[in-house]
């Protein structure tokens, strides 16, 4: 896979386009989980909730401040510390609908782990969105 796959990969993977992230997502803290555990978890998560729905809780979770056990599992502010570029509110550019029907498309394409670890990466080291 080359660097414009990859960066293809990483503008439909990204969730920036299709909401604004919760303030409490950029507060500072310390991951809980490594990133490795949090990749394994939420496979296991998709795999039993299957893709819309755990693509539609992840969306959720980053939207919204959750206070639920699966929003703990789905968060990726559990693993890494988000990129600042990502904060604030903005439009979205794609109707969460769509994003998570090609992010379905995508995850099977990929397979679910390396989705996540893409996931991992764009969110911690944002270069895919525009300013």
């Amino acid at each position: 896979m080359n660097s414009s796959d990859e960066d293809a990969i990483g503008i439909f993977v990204n969730p920036y386009y299709a909401v604004s992230f919760s303030d409490h997502l950029f507060q500072e803290h310390r991951p809980e989980m490594a990133k490795e555990d949090w990749v394994l978890a939420n496979a296991d998560k998709a795999m039993s909730l299957g893709s819309q729905v755990w693509l539609t809780n992840l969306l959720a979770a980053l939207a919204y401040e959750r206070d639920n056990e699966l929003a703990d599992i789905i968060s990726p502010y559990e693993a890494i510390t988000l990129s600042e570029k990502l904060r604030g509110e903005h439009e979205a550019t794609i109707d969460p609908a769509d994003w998570v029907m090609a992010n379905i498309k995508l995850m099977d394409e990929l397979g679910v782990e390396k989705w996540l670890w893409s996931l991992l990466n764009v969110l911690e080291a944002n270069t895919q969105v525009q300013e």
